[in-house]
C-alpha cells in the first residue's frame, strides 16, 4: 500500500511538472521576448544584441545611458514612438531647440501625445532657464 501511494504521488508530481513544462516546450520565447525581458531586467547591453528593430536597439541605448547611440537608432525609424525616444534622447543631451522640434513632430503626427506635450514643456522650461542663465552671466558686470 505504501508503494501504491508513493508511486501516486510521483506520478502527481510529474504530472503537474509536465503541465507546467508544457506550454514552454511548444512555444519557446521569441528573441525579442527574451531581449524585451533582459532590458525590463536591467540589462541593455545584453538586450541590445538580441534586438533587430533601430526604435528597440535604440531603447537599449538610452536605458545605458548611451544617448548619442541611440539617435543613431532613433533616426532609422519614422514611427511616432521613434520620433518621441529622438527628442527623449535630445533632451537628455540638452540640445533643448532639437528637442522641441522633434516633440513638436510627435503633437503633429498625435496632438493627443500626453507625454511628448508633457515633456515638451519641460523641455520649454529648461531651455529658458539655460537662456537666463547665459543671459546672467553675460551681463554680469567684472
Amino acid at each position: 500500500m505504501s508503494a501504491r501511494r508513493t508511486l501516486f504521488v510521483f506520478g502527481l508530481v510529474v504530472s503537474v511538472g509536465l503541465s507546467w513544462l508544457w506550454p514552454r516546450i511548444q512555444q519557446p520565447p521569441t528573441i525579442h521576448e527574451i531581449a524585451h525581458a533582459l532590458l525590463a531586467g536591467g540589462r541593455p547591453d545584453d538586450a541590445l544584441i538580441l534586438f533587430e528593430e533601430p526604435v528597440w536597439r535604440g531603447i537599449a541605448e538610452y536605458r545605458a545611458g548611451r544617448f548619442t547611440r541611440a539617435l543613431y537608432e532613433f533616426f532609422q525609424s519614422e514611427s511616432i514612438l521613434g520620433l518621441y525616444n529622438t527628442a527623449t534622447s535630445y533632451a537628455q543631451l540638452e540640445s533643448w531647440d532639437a528637442a522641441i522640434a522633434e516633440y513638436e513632430k510627435v503633437l503633429r503626427l498625435d496632438p493627443s501625445h500626453a507625454d511628448a506635450q508633457h515633456n515638451l514643456e519641460l523641455v520649454l522650461l529648461a531651455a529658458e532657464i539655460d537662456g537666463e542663465g547665459d543671459n546672467a552671466v553675460q551681463s554680469s558686470p567684472d
